[in-house]
């Protein structure tokens, strides 16, 4: 009914997210002479502007790009820096690729690949959450609806790909639910 959904998009509505950008650029190798090998970086907020934390995405995906170049995967803005997230600001890009010029110690700046910003991307997991998680999956076990996103439990892929697995058994139990009906029915119209 009406009043559920209001109800239910009150709920996801009250959810805060961080907005994020993410920043895909390459160097030279030439231009990295202490190349660092490894996962990649967090930056302490006191050595940034923007940059919150780079992936070296070359170290773990190195067929991606010629070996003559390391390729970067950066986070920008989140709750740290919200106004630096907008990558559809030039002047954000810019400050961004300077600092990893300086983070990573460069002999010149990355070169651009792609910029993407999202407004919505980490949910705030404030002290009333809990309690709307808990409404929210009130609803789920008393309507059809399923819930998936980072919003419920957590922003990792093993958070992302254990909820999967929940919802697809659910989708999976009320498809041979539906199917059971379907036939039963069928015999019995035959009957």
């Amino acid at each position: 009914n009406s009043e559920d959904q209001s109800n239910y998009s009150s709920l996801l509505s009250s959810i805060t997210y961080s907005p994020m950008g993410i920043l895909h650029s390459k160097i030279k190798n030439s231009d990295y002479p202490n190349k660092k090998h490894g996962f990649g970086l967090l930056v302490p907020p006191d050595h940034s502007e923007s940059v919150i934390g780079t992936i070296f995405t070359s170290e773990m995906f190195p067929d991606r790009i010629d070996t003559d170049y390391t390729l970067l995967t950066s986070f920008i803005g989140g709750s740290i820096y919200p106004e630096k997230a907008d990558l559809r600001d030039d002047s954000n890009i810019q400050i961004a690729l300077q600092e990893l010029q300086q983070l990573i110690n460069l002999s010149s700046t990355p070169e651009l690949i792609k910029a993407t910003y999202w407004p919505h991307a980490i949910p705030q997991y404030r002290p009333y959450h809990k309690k709307v998680i808990t409404e929210l999956l009130q609803i789920e076990n008393t309507h059809p609806i399923l819930l998936h996103g980072n919003y419920l439990d957590g922003t990792s892929i093993p958070h992302q790909v254990r909820r999967s697995f929940e919802v697809g058994g659910k989708i999976g139990i009320t498809l041979t639910n539906m199917g059971n009906t379907y036939a039963s029915n069928r015999i019995q119209n035959t009957l």
